[in-house]
């Protein structure tokens, strides 16, 4: 069943944003994985794609545990995403590839990722929750296994209980998503992108 979005919304608008950073940093990481399925059609730069989201979720989620994380950071982590989903175009110029299905998920995914980071960096409440409805229905439609998650996520934030979040995949892992985290750890030579501390 598609998730409610107007009760996400509402919900969303309860938050400080802190915790609407962990709403979009929980979102974006469920599908930032996904990216790794491109690697057959464009190569290695799609770990370095995958690299690069990851790092921004990274920025994303310190922000949401109070580490110190400036606007211009994040402002960067945002383009860093933009970058991403232009780079994956000009590479399907240049040499082709992919389905449609594949691009339209990578698409969603860089733009569930850069609306994550725009959401925490919002200069309003009101954009705040707009950008992070962006990364959500941008991950859902990267993936519509993730919206009654993030269904569930917004219920427990707007309650107070962030504490009860608990994993990404409460019902395990799909084999996507623990083969596109499992390519990203074993890449070697990939740059530090955003390293913070």
């Amino acid at each position: 069943m598609p998730p409610d979005w107007t009760d996400i919304e509402v919900s969303l608008t309860k938050l400080p944003r802190t915790v609407l950073a962990r709403f979009v940093g929980r979102a974006a990481a469920r599908v930032v994985p996904l990216v790794a399925k491109g690697e057959p059609a464009f190569g290695p730069e799609a770990v370095e794609w995958l690299n690069v989201l990851d790092s921004v979720v990274r920025v994303v989620l310190a922000f949401a545990d109070g580490k110190p994380v400036t606007p211009f950071t994040l402002g960067i982590a945002a383009d860093l995403a933009r970058g991403v989903a232009n780079a994956r175009v000009n590479l399907s110029r240049t040499k082709g590839g992919g389905t449609r299905e594949l691009v339209e998920e990578l698409e969603s995914v860089c733009a569930a990722v850069a609306f994550a980071a725009d959401a925490v960096r919002a200069s309003s409440a009101d954009r705040a929750v707009r950008a992070a409805m962006q990364a959500a229905t941008s991950a859902d439609a990267a993936c519509h296994e993730v919206g009654p998650l993030l269904a569930f996520d917004a219920k427990l934030l707007a309650a107070g209980m962030a504490d009860e979040l608990g994993e990404l995949w409460p019902a395990g892992e799909p084999a996507w998503f623990r083969q596109g985290t499992e390519r990203l750890h074993a890449a070697t030579g990939l740059p530090r992108v955003l390293a913070l501390g």
